[in-house]
């Protein structure tokens, strides 16, 4: 059963459950904070803990006040997180993370007498520690279950088929595409390796750690923060065309240093695409994971020493120019059955009002 009384304030009718004469409660109207009197009524009439209160409310002083004052009243809304310039300072946080990680390692390198600072390993995983500093930062501010930020549910294989047989294409094209540019401008090769050198050496360390790097690690932080954390963000607060672009742009800088900044902007945006098509992050792991593996055999399987070595080179490019025809068939065929495919839409609880503290000691 419920009681209520008028607000001293703008006399409105304040209705609350859980509470007792005696004890306070804010006015929904104004924001009045009232002691409950000894003479409230009870009443059938429910609550409205959701209703909207006025975005700004200025009343006139009561009888000892000589100046108008303004009641404080329930904040603004809060907005989903994260925005743009939350999303810089997560990389600030990143960064600096990375910064502090290091020189920590240097400095223990310096007592043990041995530069592991310089062991590509020990960069990957202090890369991997900072991705879970900005991924813990960004879930506490979300304020939601990790379960709701960090969607696993079940999924349609066809739109990660699909969208693997497309992140295919794209791989074959960029192969095609690279081998051609070093074959008319050997120079580029060079600029190449400089860009690679760090991925390089993760691929020399073997292919057990190049698997369990790059396949397994790396795609698991990077979608938990891209298509977890941010895209999920950014669908609730900005349009849905600007959260796929500005996210996929993102995704494709953190991988400049590859020389992948374009193939990485188009996976982002095709992992994106795949999250909207199944609300899940397991099919963008997946294919982020099938993606980086076609690298690793790739790497392996076509690496050439004979450019590293300088020893001429075979001018043809048909090869790589039918390798470049396959992969955007592949493209084509996958992008003209998903557009076909309705967006999946996300079903989220609705949320509290967090205009107060508790939602019983909220009435009127």
């Amino acid at each position: 059963m419920a009681i209520e009384f008028h607000c001293r304030e703008c006399d409105q009718i304040i209705v609350i459950k859980y509470l007792k004469p005696g004890e306070q409660a804010k006015c929904r109207n104004c924001g009045a904070e009232n002691i409950i009197p000894a003479d409230a009524t009870e009443t059938d009439k429910d609550p409205e803990y959701y209703k909207i209160p006025p975005k700004y409310h200025k009343t006139y002083p009561i009888e000892k006040q000589s100046d108008i004052v303004e009641v404080d009243v329930p904040s603004k809304p809060r907005k989903p997180f994260p925005g743009f310039l939350q999303t810089l300072l997560l990389f600030f946080y990143y960064f600096a993370g990375c910064i502090i990680l290091l020189v920590s390692i240097i400095i223990i390198g310096k007592i043990i007498g041995q530069p592991i600072h310089k062991d590509p390993i020990i960069i990957f995983f202090v890369a991997s520690a900072a991705w879970v500093l900005i991924l813990y930062a960004g879930y506490t501010n979300v304020k939601e279950t990790f379960k709701t930020v960090f969607s696993l549910k079940a999924f349609k294989w066809l739109p990660l088929v699909l969208i693997c047989l497309m992140m295919l294409g794209l791989r074959g094209c960029v192969v095609g595409i690279g081998s051609i540019a070093i074959k008319l401008n050997p120079q580029i090769e060079e600029l190449s390796r400089i860009l690679m050198e760090d991925l390089v050496k993760i691929y020399a360390q073997g292919f057990i750690w190049s698997f369990l790097l790059i396949v397994i690690i790396a795609p698991i932080s990077e979608e938990l923060f891209f298509r977890g954390l941010l895209l999920r963000g950014y669908l609730k607060r900005y349009s849905t065309p600007a959260a796929i672009l500005v996210t996929a742009l993102l995704f494709g800088l953190m991988h400049v240093q590859y020389i992948t900044i374009i193939s990485g902007f188009i996976s982002g945006l095709l992992l994106a695409w795949l999250y909207l098509l199944t609300r899940s992050l397991w099919p963008c792991i997946i294919a982020h994971s099938f993606t980086n593996l076609t690298a690793i055999i790739v790497f392996y399987g076509l690496y050439n020493p004979a450019i590293l070595n300088g020893a001429s080179m075979d001018k043809n490019i048909l090869a790589e120019l039918i390798l470049i025809a396959i992969g955007v068939v592949m493209c084509t065929v996958g992008i003209g059955i998903l557009i076909k495919t309705p967006l999946k839409k996300e079903l989220d609880p609705p949320i509290p009002s967090t205009y107060n503290s508790g939602l019983q000691q909220v009435g009127g």
